[in-house]
């Protein structure tokens, strides 16, 4: 089985969860217009063992259906090379716009086109690069709970990668919420974030 083709069985059993669980509690419509932080940690290809990194974010919605978005990441990957450790810094600034349609009670379709645009500099030499990402999937927020699952797509500089995220956000007040993120593909992480959601 390819990566492709788990990452859509993920994705399948990520979307049959969301509806299944929309019909579970009382529905809220997920939000589109919220300023987020957060942190995250990523195990990757060889010679970058891993990246740890600080992440800030946020979406507007422009009407009922659209919405735009950015992050901002900078973190510290740890390499390996010619038998020398060594860091990394790294950014990363995704812009972007989405579409978001009504599936189910409280639970939105979601599809994304980002741009890309990634620095790293090691022994103050610098490199740099652009590319861009998809991404399709479902949002569902029912009471406190919000759950979401993507399949993200990016091809930055010719080198590309699929992957499946899925999400739980827990909601402290209306507005105020706690999340988790899982990204299973070639490239694994997790990340933590706290969201702030204006109406």
């Amino acid at each position: 089985m390819t990566p492709i083709s788990r990452s859509a069985r993920l994705a399948a059993v990520a979307a049959a969860g969301c509806l299944a669980f929309a019909g579970a509690a009382h529905a809220a419509e997920p939000g589109y217009t919220y300023v987020e932080a957060g942190y995250v940690t990523l195990d990757l290809d060889e010679p970058v063992d891993s990246l740890d990194a600080i992440t800030l974010g946020g979406s507007l919605a422009v009407t009922d259906r659209v919405h735009l978005f950015a992050t901002y990441l900078d973190g510290d990957a740890d390499a390996d090379a010619f038998g020398t450790r060594f860091s990394v810094d790294t950014t990363q600034w995704t812009v972007g716009g989405g579409l978001n349609v009504p599936v189910a009670a409280g639970t939105d379709f979601v599809g994304r086109l980002a741009y890309l645009k990634v620095e790293a500099e090691a022994f103050d030499f610098e490199e740099d690069g652009d590319g861009y990402a998809l991404s399709a999937g479902l949002r569902s927020r029912q009471g406190p709970w919000e759950l979401e699952g993507f399949v993200v797509y990016e091809d930055v500089e010719d080198e590309d990668d699929t992957r499946v995220e899925l999400g739980a956000r827990w909601f402290f007040t209306d507005a105020l919420s706690a999340g988790a993120l899982a990204s299973l593909g070639e490239n694994t992480g997790i990340g933590l974030s706290v969201r702030y959601e204006f109406e």
